[in-house]
């Protein structure tokens, strides 16, 4: 989803082309800050110094989507600072990039997201087979957790 584009479902919202964008590796992915992304990517800086909380590599470079109006950029803003610093720094630059794609393709691809799905799947059932046997009871709340988490 892009800040340019007027088609975002909501301005907290991001879709798997992050995840494409990065784990096909080579260019540096710079993305508006949505809640609850950097749990997925880790803040990258140019200047390390001038953001905290931002670790050192990083792998994607975030920027204030409240900067960019109307699809235009002002010049001096942090979108713009963002790309003018990276693409002054090619090394830096590729780093972050080469980390984003080492991230997605150990952490976000298809695969390993079916396989995480797949085994909680197993436990779901391993846990109600041990239930019917009466070898453990499983109360109310946790069948309603199983269930929402199988619904999911």
């Amino acid at each position: 989803c892009s800040p340019f584009s007027r088609t975002c479902p909501s301005p907290g919202f991001w879709g798997r082309e992050i995840y494409e964008a990065t784990a096909a590796g080579g260019a540096l992915v710079v993305h508006n800050k949505v809640p609850g992304i950097a749990a997925h990517f880790l803040p990258a800086a140019c200047d390390h110094s001038r953001e905290i909380g931002t670790q050192f590599g990083g792998e994607v470079a975030f920027f204030d989507p409240g900067l960019v109006e109307d699809g235009a950029v002002a010049q001096g803003s942090e979108l713009v600072e963002i790309i003018e610093c990276f693409l002054r720094d090619e090394p830096r630059r590729r780093s972050v990039a080469a980390a984003a794609q080492a991230r997605s393709l150990r952490e976000h691809s298809a695969r390993v997201r079916m396989q995480k799905m797949l085994a909680a799947v197993q436990e779901a059932q391993d846990l109600r087979e041990l239930e019917r046997r009466g070898v453990i009871a499983l109360d109310q709340a946790q069948r309603e957790k199983e269930h929402a988490d199988n619904r999911r």
